[in-house]
C-alpha cells in the first residue's frame, strides 16, 4: 500500500509540473482574462471575479487555487487595465503571483474587434521541506528548513471577437527571469466559444480551451452551456483523459453571476482520490439607471 501511494504521489507531482503550468479552471469562461490577457477590460466595465478551487477532494496534497481577477476599459474603449492575484497550494509548494495586465483593442468592422494584451508577473514559490517527514536523520534535502524562491516574468496574448464569436491566442509565459524544468516546454493557449440563440429566452455557448505544450500531448477542455433566460445556465464538459464536468451558473441580476463546477476524475488518481469542486462568483460595477426629470 505504501508502494502504491509512493506512486500516486509521484504522479501527482509529475500533474503539477505539466498538467498544471497553468492552474487548471473548469469555468474558464467566468473570466478569460486569466487565460488571455487581451480579453481584459471585455464588458467595457469593471469586472472583479473570486475562483476558489479544490481539486481532488479528501486527498492530501491536492492542489487548491484561490484567484482574485479585476479589469476594466478605458479611454473610448481602447485601452483597458487588469490585475490578477492568485494562491495555488500543491502538496508543500504553495506559489504567490500578482499580474498586471494591458490590453489594446480596436475595431476592425461593425461588432468586429481585434485586441493585444500584456501581462507582468512577479511570484513567490515556497517549498515547505519541514512539513516532509524523512525516513532519513538529519536529510541533507529536507532538514535544512523552507526554500523560497522569487521569479519575474511576462506573457502576451491576441484575440478577435464579433457578437458571437470568440477566439483567442496566448502564451502565458513569453519570459521568464529564472529558468526551472517547466520553463522549457513552452505553453500555449487556444480559446474560442460561440454563442447562439434559439429563442428571446434560450442560448446555447460551446467552448473549447486547448493548451500545447514543447514536447507534450495537448490538452483540451471542452465545454456547453445552456441558457435560459440570460439567468440560468447548465451544460458540461470533458477534459481529455482527466475528467468529466459539470457546470452550473446563475445570474442574481444583471451585475452579480455565481457560478459551480464539479469534476469527476477519469485518470488513475480516481481510485484513491475523491472529486474536484469549484465556485466563482463575479460582479460587474456597471448599470443603467432610467429615471423622470423631477424638476424644470
Amino acid at each position: 500500500m505504501r508502494a502504491l501511494l509512493t506512486i500516486v504521489t509521484i504522479l501527482m507531482s509529475i500533474s503539477a509540473c505539466f498538467s498544471q503550468h497553468t492552474p487548471l479552471y473548469s469555468q474558464y469562461l467566468f473570466n478569460p482574462q486569466s487565460i488571455n490577457p487581451s480579453f481584459a477590460g471585455f464588458n467595457d466595465a469593471l469586472d472583479v471575479s473570486l475562483i476558489h478551487r479544490r481539486q481532488w477532494l479528501n486527498f492530501e496534497g491536492a492542489p487548491v487555487t484561490t484567484d482574485v481577477n479585476m479589469h476594466t476599459s478605458l479611454f473610448n474603449k481602447k485601452m483597458n487595465l487588469g490585475a490578477e492575484i492568485q494562491s495555488d497550494q500543491i502538496g508543500v509548494t504553495k506559489t504567490n503571483f500578482i499580474s498586471l495586465v494591458y490590453a489594446y483593442r480596436i475595431m476592425v468592422a461593425k461588432e468586429m474587434h481585434l485586441a493585444f494584451g500584456i501581462n507582468a508577473v512577479a511570484k513567490q514559490m515556497k517549498n515547505e521541506w519541514t512539513k516532509i517527514k524523512s525516513t532519513t536523520s538529519n536529510d541533507p534535502v529536507y532538514g535544512n528548513g523552507d526554500q523560497i524562491t522569487y521569479t519575474a516574468g511576462a506573457g502576451a496574448g491576441i484575440s478577435f471577437s464579433t457578437k458571437k464569436l470568440t477566439l483567442g491566442l496566448s502564451v502565458p509565459s513569453v519570459y521568464q527571469s529564472l529558468k526551472t524544468v517547466t520553463s522549457s516546454y513552452k505553453e500555449f493557449l487556444v480559446f474560442g466559444k460561440y454563442e447562439q440563440s434559439f429563442t428571446d429566452k434560450f442560448s446555447i455557448t460551446p467552448s473549447v480551451l486547448i493548451k500545447t505544450y514543447k514536447n507534450s500531448p495537448a490538452e483540451a477542455d471542452i465545454n456547453c452551456l445552456f441558457t435560459y433566460n440570460k439567468k440560468y445556465s447548465l451544460g458540461g464538459g470533458y477534459r481529455t483523459n482527466d475528467a468529466v464536468i459539470f457546470l452550473a451558473r446563475i445570474s442574481l441580476n444583471k451585475q452579480l453571476d455565481f457560478g459551480y463546477a464539479y469534476d469527476m476524475t477519469l485518470n488513475p488518481l480516481n481510485t484513491f482520490s475523491f472529486n474536484s469542486h469549484e465556485i466563482a462568483l463575479r460582479y460587474v460595477f456597471a448599470y443603467t439607471v432610467n429615471a423622470k426629470r423631477t424638476r424644470n
